[in-house]
């Protein structure tokens, strides 16, 4: 998993649910399959990430279009390395004025499970699991759904892993996130959808992420609303062990 590497290398209903157990969800064969999985597979990384951003007002309209080429990289620490290749707003080249201050925003273009991934080993004291009675059909395949939520730094977490019933590992993982604010835009209704890859020897990595917000202004003398959406496409995967 993605976050797995990365800290590794640096850093509804009540009637949906099948156990009533919060232990037996996290007992469950299926999910310890997903995590056996996970840890075998901890050691892929990206070198590239593709980011497609477009904001679009209340009738469809573009607003702005933003599209971001990071390359990643792993130093002989183990660090991984982070480098803005290019920064196309609208059209227009700004990856020159962009690259002075990308580590102050690096982290809006990262993946959300570089944030938090309910199948990191390491996260599974934080996780509150349940298991969903339905299956759901994904990419062709069967899969269970558990829904958790996790507290960490102060913030509650919740989504949906979907793991292919056959074989364990993750189809799709969604996450919802609180409301925010930044200047003065009240993002809401935010969710990621990540979709992953099957290797050829049974491990896995996220190839695809989509990210997708509500937004309104928040002055109440502006009445503008929204959406973004932010895809992300994970490319040329490197193994590093």
């Amino acid at each position: 998993m993605l976050r797995s590497l990365f800290l590794l290398l640096v850093f509804s209903s009540s009637s949906l649910f099948a156990q009533g157990s919060l232990e037996k969800a996290a007992e469950h064969p299926l999910w310890q399959k997903a995590l056996n999985l996970s840890a075998a597979s901890a050691y892929w990384l990206p070198g590239q990430l593709n980011v497609r951003e477009v904001v679009k007002n209340k009738s469809g309209g573009i607003q702005e279009s933003i599209e971001v080429n990071i390359h990643l990289s792993a130093d002989q620490s183990g660090e991984v390395q982070f480098h803005l290749a290019s920064f196309h707003k609208n059209g227009e080249d700004i990856s020159e004025k962009q690259r002075k201050t990308f580590s102050e925003y690096r982290d809006y273009y990262l993946p959300a499970l570089y944030d938090f991934d309910p199948l990191a080993v390491e996260n599974q004291e934080l996780l509150t699991l349940n298991v969903l009675a339905k299956t759901r059909e994904i990419a062709g395949k069967e899969c269970r759904g558990f829904t958790y939520t996790a507290e960490m730094n102060g913030e509650e977490k919740q989504g949906a892993v979907w793991l292919d019933v056959e074989k364990g590992y993750p189809r799709l993982i969604e996450i919802s996130y609180p409301d925010s604010e930044e200047d003065d835009i009240l993002a809401s209704n935010i969710k990621s959808a990540t979709h992953f890859h099957i290797t050829p020897n049974g491990q896995f990595y996220p190839i695809k992420e989509i990210m997708t917000m509500d937004l309104k202004a928040a002055a109440l003398f502006f009445k503008w609303k929204g959406s973004n959406r932010i895809e992300t496409q994970f490319q040329e995967y490197v193994h590093l062990n």
